[in-house]
């Protein structure tokens, strides 16, 4: 009798959630807001429906153990139900938050994409030359997935803390907080290292362009090394990148600085007059 009371409990509770949650189309609103495409397998409202389903089968099942006097099992299931049940708020409260902070960060990845996709992000991205760095992908949408970490993070803390396991949370707290405490140091070296591509490429551009108006590109034909030199090896083009270069290791290290890796500074500034001495 307990057992079919549970049986019927728990499925109408699944049927008018999985109504509720239908209704509110909670799945195409996922997909349509946040940008989740929708893939072979149990949908959000199922799997929620399911939950609940099996969450109160647990609910009932000291009632049923006590019912067929299985006091040997009923003290131990009790106790793990007692357990779950306590431990559930906090459950429910680290899942909404981070379910509401995803859903944020996703609708913020899109907007902040689309604006500046829309104010010519990509286009400014193509004529500094950032784009063949990228690839396939477009400057605005890397920075779309850098605002949705950025959103991320936070949430990310907030879910564990509200799970109030200390000794589980509280490290994985602290590498976000100091991951989160150093994205403006990144930013700053990130930065750095774009001014200077962008400066680098346009000194090189001019020191090519003033190299092969004085006639440097000949002087391996006066020298005797050959009659004819490949259009993509030009010595002018050579020198035009190694001037791109030697900025780009400049910036590296104060990009280094600012991220506290000195070693590694230090490494590549002997590295740059080693350079030098060659």
């Amino acid at each position: 009798f307990v057992l079919l009371i549970a049986w019927i409990a728990a499925s109408a509770c699944r049927l008018v959630t999985m109504r509720v949650l239908s209704l509110a189309k909670i799945d195409k609103q996922l997909e349509v807001q946040a940008g989740v495409r929708k893939e072979k397998g149990a949908s959000l409202a199922k799997t929620l429906s399911d939950a609940i389903y099996w969450l109160l089968f647990l609910l009932f099942l000291p009632a049923l153990l006590d019912a067929l006097a299985l006091e040997g099992l009923l003290d131990p299931v009790q106790g793990m139900t007692d357990e779950v049940l306590s431990f559930l708020p906090n459950l429910l409260a680290a899942g909404l938050l981070l379910l509401v902070g995803w859903f944020a960060a996703r609708i913020v990845q899109r907007i902040a994409t689309n604006l500046l996709a829309a104010v010519g992000i990509d286009q400014l991205g193509e004529r500094v030359g950032i784009a063949k760095i990228l690839g396939t992908q477009t400057l605005s949408g890397m920075l779309g997935v850098v605002s949705y970490i950025l959103v991320l993070i936070p949430v990310l803390i907030a879910s564990l803390n509200a799970l109030g396991l200390d000794a589980v949370t509280e490290p994985a707290s602290h590498m976000l907080g100091i991951i989160l405490s150093a994205i403006p140091s990144v930013f700053a070296a990130v930065i750095i290292m774009i001014f200077a591509y962008v400066v680098g490429r346009g000194v090189g551009g001019l020191v090519t362009n003033l190299l092969a108006a004085i006639g440097f590109d000949k002087v391996f034909q006066l020298l005797g090394f050959g009659k004819k030199m490949r259009a993509s090896w030009k010595p002018s083009d050579v020198v035009g990148y190694l001037v791109l270069v030697a900025i780009l290791l400049f910036a590296f290290i104060e990009a280094l600085g600012l991220l506290g890796f000195d070693v590694l500074a230090n490494l590549t500034a002997e590295f740059i007059v080693f350079s030098g001495h060659i």
